[in-house]
């Protein structure tokens, strides 16, 4: 296998990946977990998450039962595979 230092442009994918990582991690958890979200919560991720969904994605406020699953298979499945992921097929 190349080292990954002699593959610049397979950076893209690291960093990618990571950023997958890190949104599942940090704000699919939070509305996963069924924390709630509101402008004044003492959680930054929980007044992220109600900054965007007030704007952009109101059915996130009052997240039905159906999108809660579909976050936390998000948080929970898809995040370490993001993870894992580029080590597997072999682009790290």
């Amino acid at each position: 296998m190349i080292p990954l230092g002699e593959r610049p442009r397979d950076w893209f994918f690291v960093l990618a990946f990571g950023f997958f990582a890190f949104s599942s991690a940090f704000s699919d958890a939070v509305v996963a977990r069924g924390v709630p979200l509101a402008p004044d919560s003492p959680s930054f991720w929980a007044r992220a998450n109600w900054w965007y969904a007030n704007g952009a994605d109101p059915l996130l406020l009052h997240a039905p039962i159906g999108l809660k699953v579909q976050v936390a298979i998000s948080a929970f499945v898809f995040g370490p595979f993001y993870l894992r992921a580029p080590v597997k097929t072999g682009e790290v």
